[in-house]
């Protein structure tokens, strides 16, 4: 009996412990329960507190003044519906611009937040952008011009030569009076002497700045070293001066002839008398320069002097570059530009033609410094000054012309393929 008593307690008590009150599982249970219910109220009332919170700090207008107590950063914009306070709590913080009636500027559509709507549109539409391709290739053309200031383009013993085999020994008067008349009278001054003066011509006496005009390609190496081939006309006219004097003492014969009324000569007498001093000039005229300049060379940039946000630039640079140059054939026509000391009816000698050197090439050389403004990311304008070297000219009578050295100045505009 006691036995079966003890088995029935065992049975009742652990069959018992799936009820509330029974065992320890049961209790376990409660007790998750309970702390599962105080976290959720728990969770629900901050969030409601919050809520509120949020709720506190909305408007209903852009003109609405910020609640008492608000952050300006956390004031929200309401409207209709139950789900608003929800939907504004989770978009994106926008800064309400207040104020806009002291500054109307800050509105762009009247709404809140408008500055952060462009940027979140500019940031959705925006597509990356090709890397931009560095250029290899840009053209130029310029203009300038230049002043030599070295070289001879005559020397004196040419000068001399060309005034000796222009200026004769003896010069003729026309002459007076007829046959018909009865009597003739001629007249000639022959030179004792003559005193030439005559000083060299330089390069810059026969053709001053010479306009020239240039073009070419450039392959950019390096943001500071770039190569260049170019192309370039130069154009003078040429000048025309007085250049020699002629100093001289000569006899005067003056020759009279008699003639009868049938023509016929009946006698001939002759005089010389001394002549005063006899002077003269001879003029130089040159003919007109044309050159043709094929040139090759390498150009260095410095540091930029200046630059601003544009990306607007003015850099230093130095170039060196040789090459060829072609004259055109060059003439001088020499005339008598004053003679005194003679008779008023001597003939004077017509102009004379000399040619002095025919068309050919010569070296060059050109050094130039200088400064490039970049004007726009493919266009740039530089002014350029140095010296250019040319060669010697090969004359028809054997000589040569000396070495010239000229200043050129020069503007080139440029542009990026």
């Amino acid at each position: 009996m006691r036995l079966a008593i003890c088995a029935l307690s065992a049975v009742l008590l652990s069959g018992c412990s799936w009820l509330p009150w029974g065992g320890n599982g049961g209790w376990g249970a409660q007790s998750q329960s309970i702390r599962y219910q105080g976290q959720s109220q728990g969770q629900y009332q901050g969030r409601t507190v919050q809520q509120n919170a949020i709720a506190r700090c909305q408007v209903q207008a852009p003109t609405q003044p910020i609640p008492y107590g608000c952050d300006p950063a956390s004031v929200t914009l309401a409207t209709s519906g139950t789900g608003q306070s929800r939907a504004s709590y989770n978009q994106f913080p926008q800064q309400p611009q207040f104020g806009a009636q002291y500054n109307p500027g800050q509105y762009t559509t009247g709404q809140y937040g408008n500055h952060v709507d462009v940027a979140n549109q500019q940031g959705a539409n925006y597509k990356g952008q090709k890397r931009l391709r560095k250029p290899k290739l840009r053209g130029s053309l310029g203009l300038g011009f230049e002043d030599s200031i070295n070289g001879d383009n005559l020397s004196s013993e040419q000068i001399l030569g060309i005034s000796q085999n222009f200026f004769p020994n003896t010069l003729n008067a026309a002459t007076l009076g007829s046959v018909a008349s009865g009597q003739t009278i001629d007249q000639s001054v022959d030179f004792l002497s003559q005193d030439i003066t005559a000083p060299s011509i330089s390069i810059g006496d026969t053709h001053r700045t010479p306009l020239n005009i240039h073009g070419g390609v450039e392959y950019i190496f390096s943001p500071r070293t770039t190569a260049f081939l170019n192309a370039g006309y130069n154009y003078s006219n040429g000048e025309s001066e007085t250049f020699v004097a002629v100093d001289g003492t000569a006899d005067i014969t003056t020759t009279t002839t008699s003639f009868d009324p049938a023509g016929a000569v009946t006698g001939t007498t002759s005089t010389t008398s001394f002549a005063p001093p006899v002077t003269a000039q001879l003029g130089f005229d040159f003919s007109n320069l044309n050159r043709v300049d094929l040139e090759g060379g390498v150009r260095h940039y410095f540091n930029p002097i200046w630059a601003d946000k544009t990306r607007t630039t003015i850099t230093p640079f130095v170039s060196a570059s040789g090459g060829a140059s072609r004259i055109n054939e060059q003439s001088v026509e020499v005339s008598i530009q004053g003679l005194t000391g003679v008779p008023g009816n001597i003939d004077i000698p017509d102009t004379q033609d000399v040619i002095l050197s025919e068309s050919q090439w010569v070296p060059s050389a050109t050094g130039l410094v200088g400064v490039e403004w970049q004007a726009t990311p493919k266009t740039a304008i530089a002014f350029e000054t140095g010296l250019r070297f040319e060669g010697r000219r090969d004359l028809i009578d054997g000589f040569e012309t000396g070495r010239n050295l000229s200043i050129p100045v020069r503007i080139r505009g440029s542009y990026n393929f």
